[in-house]
């Protein structure tokens, strides 16, 4: 291996918004034709295409054998290899699940895992995350992505916390020193939320998001009693070796999605199938 190997790539992640979850009871102002999953489906593919991220996160996947996998992942140019994890404890009995893809030409899924998040009182909960270990082929080199999806709603905050908590001390056992590590998902929680605060200051992960996250504005829009935008959606990450971030990860670009909104209807519109904005970056990832 040379002094420094340069692994150039891009991330995406992206709730893509349930056909479960997809209706009027969630969405009281969206027309009834973009809320269809037939409609919606097309939508998801093409965003997907036209972005060709080397790396894709995404949440919300549900019945993914049945149609997710066939209909969208496998007619994509870009062929993944996809870990995918189903919830543990169906939600109202709705069966979701968090997926990550890698770009089959250039990495291998080496190992992968889905986990149920647990709570607070250690108990699992109903959300999961996934973890992959990714090997680039031509270097040889590995690195970690995982993928999670918090409790939503703003009165489970001490829920998040437990699972956040459960998120580092998993990496703390597992992968802290040993590889690069990134986590994409949608945390249900702002960036002044306790849970957090709690990853991106913990001193021995040194967390670095890929998003300045005072400029980043909203990563998601809600239009019920009122219009609510907030970023509750990151692409984390964590060094190898502790402190030395810059050294190890370079960013090229981080930007999300910019679709035209009616600010009447919200999201889903005709143009944009979820009513999370996807978020990509390209980095270097830099060994030594």
């Amino acid at each position: 291996m040379s002094a420094k190997e340069k692994l150039s790539f891009s991330l995406m992640q992206w709730n893509t918004l349930s056909y479960h979850l997809s209706d009027k009871k969630a969405f009281p102002y969206a027309q009834d034709e973009n809320l269809k999953w037939e409609n919606r489906l097309p939508l998801i593919k093409k965003y997907l295409e036209e972005n060709k991220a080397d790396i894709i996160c995404l949440e919300e996947i549900g019945n993914f054998e049945q149609g997710f996998k066939s209909d969208i992942i496998d007619k994509l140019t870009i062929k993944y290899d996809i870990a995918f994890g189903q919830r543990s404890a169906p939600t109202l009995g709705i069966n979701l699940g968090c997926l990550i893809g890698v770009n089959k030409e250039l990495f291998t899924l080496e190992k992968y895992e889905s986990i149920a998040l647990e709570e607070q009182e250690g108990k699992p909960g109903g959300q999961n995350m996934v973890w992959a270990l990714i090997l680039d082929k031509k270097s040889g080199n590995k690195f970690i992505v995982f993928v999670v999806h918090l409790k939503a709603k703003e009165a489970f905050e001490n829920i998040r916390i437990g699972q956040v908590e459960h998120l580092i001390k998993f990496i703390e056992k597992n992968f802290l020193g040993k590889y690069p590590i990134f986590i994409l998902g949608d945390f249900n929680a702002e960036p002044s939320y306790t849970c957090i605060n709690i990853l991106l200051n913990n001193e021995k992960l040194n967390v670095k998001s890929l998003f300045d996250l005072k400029k980043l504005d909203y990563s998601t829009i809600k239009l019920r009693d009122k219009m609510y935008k907030r970023i509750i959606d990151y692409i984390l990450f964590v060094s190898k070796n502790k402190n030395n971030s810059d050294n190890e990860l370079s960013i090229k670009y981080a930007e999300r999605a910019k679709p035209d909104i009616d600010e009447s209807i919200g999201l889903p519109n005709d143009k944009f199938p979820s009513d999370h904005l996807f978020l990509k970056a390209e980095v270097d990832l830099m060994f030594c």
